[in-house]
């Protein structure tokens, strides 16, 4: 996403970004009301595109997610990566240490303090596996109980949902959410995927159609509340040098 100017003042920083009129990816999916493979595959595609992209650029982007991907309607719906707050440019051969990401979409490895770029390629795999299913990966009651699920690195297929899935699909899945980094795919690699040529475009089961849509709502909507307490707290925090004007004044 294009940043053109940022400006600051004493209490904030102004950021002037292109506009994406389509806003996040999982809304615009929503408001379509239909989907099917070919579509996942299209959004799957040019994720990593972006992804092989900045990962040649050395940089990690870190907390990659669907709240992250936006969808611009005035370039005919291209995709576009945002929020690069805690991204990283790495070295050659750097392990990064620092642990960063959201519960349902960070890696093993981020978690256990050892990762490099790879760590993208397991959130954009649990985007995938989102996109297809409507449910996460690896789910619980709390961040604390979805990243021990996370760490274990055990996931399934079993839902009746993924009997309509192609082969093709379900494979890539399984090379991006790899736990052992070594035989995960990099970006360049998962671009090479036959299912990019070859996934279905026929219209799925119906009534799996639904159910997955269904979930995808029911996911979206607990991740909008989550982001709007987030928002609610940062809104309502008074900073350290304003509580110190405070005490001055009384």
């Amino acid at each position: 996403m294009k940043l053109y100017e940022v400006y600051t003042d004493d209490k904030r920083y102004y950021i002037v970004t292109e506009l994406c009129k389509g806003g996040e990816l999982f809304d615009e999916i929503l408001k379509k009301g239909t989907y099917n493979e070919k579509e996942a595959a299209n959004v799957a595609q040019q994720i990593l595109q972006a992804v092989s992209y900045f990962h040649d650029q050395k940089v990690v982007h870190r907390d990659l997610k669907p709240e992250n991907v936006l969808v611009d309607k005035e370039q005919n719906n291209c995709l576009k990566i945002i929020d690069f707050g805690t991204s990283i440019v790495k070295k050659e051969n750097e392990k990064l240490t620092k642990t960063h990401g959201t519960s349902y979409y960070i890696a093993p490895e981020v978690l256990k303090g050892n990762y490099d770029e790879k760590c993208d390629i397991w959130s954009v795999g649990v985007i995938l596996y989102i996109l297809l299913s409507g449910k996460p990966p690896f789910d619980g009651k709390d961040d604390e109980e979805i990243t021990a699920k996370v760490k274990k690195g055990v996931w399934t297929m079993n839902d009746k949902i993924w009997e309509n899935v192609s082969g093709d699909a379900k494979n890539l899945i399984k090379q991006m959410l790899n736990v052992d980094v070594a035989q995960r795919l990099s970006a360049k690699q998962a671009l090479q995927n036959p299912w990019f040529k070859n996934a279905p475009d026929n219209e799925v089961n119906i009534d799996l159609m639904k159910e997955s849509l269904k979930n995808l709502l029911n996911f979206n909507a607990t991740q909008k509340m989550q982001q709007a307490t987030m928002s609610m707290m940062v809104q309502n925090m008074i900073s350290k040098e304003e509580i110190g004007r405070l005490s001055l004044v009384f």
